[in-house]
């Protein structure tokens, strides 16, 4: 036959836990919120076993056990006093002169708290050698009154300073909130309530508690352009149970327009309907300024790279044509050197104008995700670099594991390919007589696709290491490049979602490799 176990506590976390305890060892289990509600479960229903807390609402743990002694149809029962508040030796001595068979603190070891249940449901202590409290026994009534004044003081003390702190702390959450243009809102499906806070307020340019906050007022604010985005985003959110964050505008009581990043998220009942929504707004406007002026100065800087590539590509070209007709037909040794170093110059000149170009197209082209051979566009980029004067002092070395098809974008595949090899190819060890230069294509562990040059040149100093990516980026006035290849590989890397590591040792050579994921 199964027990039956009474478990009273004002704490329902804890009552929930015990009760799965016992019921999974096979007891049957009643549980009540206070010492009264357990008195009147005892009044109505057998029990095998009361175990209770102590500071509880209407009737403690002590006086429970009080009136279950002072019963003559209850005094049979055994208690058990399992507290967290009341721990030291007088208060367990006050307890067991009350009555409790046994007396176990907070938190107990699992085994501990079964072995003490069994052994008292097994063994109860005889009800007439237990205490009993009458009204001759002063001093343990005076015992026990103390105690619990002196617990409802500290506990009273203890509540007052986390009041104080919490006061303390919404004033620096307000703060900082006030600081940061940060809002938070909720509002409650069951209840109609809506709470906002200061914050909110101030950015929906109202005065503290102006208005009763509401949900639809909030929305009301919404800029009427972005009205239906914004319920779109909440209904999404609604059917996926996932949060959301969104950027929209709204236009405050003074016609002023605002941009806000909101994040939130919805709660749900066990049948999902929603029960409440929740999320913070942020003030974005003088960001989202910056960024539009950002984006006005991105756009004209792209205008007139390609107005300046258009305008001084003809000339350039008509230079380069000139000079390679002068370097067929003039005999002077000197004559020659000169128009050998004017064909060099505007090939660089070219190249950069090229270069800028691209890396405008890769940051304004959509992706072109189509299946290719690695292998064709690393014999490609090979044939092309090997028009460089100094190709043919390199032995360059291919290994490429990806043998089928891999899917992304071919061009900037390329690009990337291009600029890493010629970068290997400029930067050289003039001190060594067998440079090098080895191309890997592969897979990782996670099938992304993984690029690496590496090569035995003069590596990258340390100081300058993290700055090789940035534009127009040279490590020495004498460097050879225009500081846009490197530029051009992470433009590249970033658009396909990739990464680039860089590996390199000042006088030994420099591996770079890239990560890719693969679209399937």
């Amino acid at each position: 036959m199964n027990r039956t176990l009474l478990l009273a506590d004002d704490n329902a976390t804890s009552l929930k836990l015990l009760r799965a305890i016992f019921e999974v060892e096979g007891y049957r289990v009643v549980t009540a919120n206070d010492g009264k509600e357990a008195y009147d479960i005892l009044l109505g229903m057998p029990i095998d076993l009361v175990i209770s807390d102590v500071l509880m609402p209407n009737i403690d743990g002590y006086y429970l056990c009080y009136k279950i002694r002072t019963n003559k149809d209850l005094s049979h029962i055994p208690i058990i006093i399992y507290t967290a508040t009341f721990t030291s030796h007088s208060e367990e001595k006050v307890a067991k002169d009350m009555g409790a068979n046994k007396f176990i603190r907070k938190p107990a070891l699992l085994p501990d708290l079964l072995s003490a249940v069994e052994e008292v449901l097994t063994n109860p202590a005889p009800t007439e050698d237990l205490v009993v409290i009458n009204s001759d026994k002063y001093e343990v009534i005076h015992q026990y009154s103390s105690n619990l004044v002196n617990k409802l003081e500290q506990r009273s003390i203890e509540l007052e300073d986390a009041l104080d702190s919490l006061k303390r702390t919404v004033n620096r959450f307000q703060q900082a909130q006030h600081i940061s243009h940060l809002g938070h809102w909720e509002y409650d499906f069951t209840t109609k309530r809506t709470v906002w806070s200061h914050e909110m307020y101030n950015i929906l340019g109202l005065p503290v508690d102006s208005v009763k906050p509401s949900l639809d007022l909030l929305l009301k604010y919404v800029h009427k352009e972005d009205k239906v985005e914004v319920r779109k985003i909440f209904n999404e959110s609604i059917k996926n149970l996932k949060p959301f964050t969104h950027k929209h505008r709204i236009v405050t009581k003074k016609k002023l327009v605002k941009h806000l990043l909101s994040v939130g998220q919805f709660e749900f009942a066990e049948s999902l309907k929603p029960l409440r929504i929740y999320g913070i707004s942020l003030d974005i406007t003088d960001i989202s300024e910056k960024e539009l002026k950002l984006q006005r100065a991105n756009r004209e800087l792209e205008t007139f790279i390609y107005k300046a590539y258009h305008d001084l590509r003809s000339p350039i070209v008509t230079v380069e044509g000139l000079t390679n007709l002068a370097e067929q037909d003039v005999k002077d040794e000197v004559a020659l050197s000169y128009f050998k170093l004017i064909g060099e110059v505007t090939r660089k000149q070219s190249s950069m104008l090229l270069k800028l170009t691209n890396v405008m197209d890769i940051r304004n082209q959509h992706l072109e995700l189509k299946p290719f051979l690695i292998g064709d566009v690393i014999n490609e980029v090979l044939q092309l670099l090997s028009r460089l004067p100094d190709f043919k002092r390199f032995k360059i070395k291919v290994f490429n594991q990806l043998l089928s098809p891999i899917s992304s974008d071919r061009n900037l595949i390329k690009h990337i390919v291009h600029n890493l090899v010629e970068n290997s190819l400029l930067y050289y060890n003039l001190d060594r007589s067998d440079s090098e230069i080895t191309i890997t294509a592969d897979y990782n562990r996670e099938d992304d696709i993984i690029i690496e040059v590496e090569d035995n040149g003069i590596g990258i100093p340390e100081d300058v290491k993290r700055s090789v990516f940035d534009l127009f980026f040279r490590g020495t006035a004498s460097s050879k490049g225009a500081g846009l290849g490197l530029f051009l590989v992470r433009n590249a890397v970033d658009k396909l979602k990739g990464s680039i590591h860089l590996t390199t040792y000042e006088g030994l050579g420099s591996t770079f490799t890239i990560i890719l994921p693969q679209n399937k």
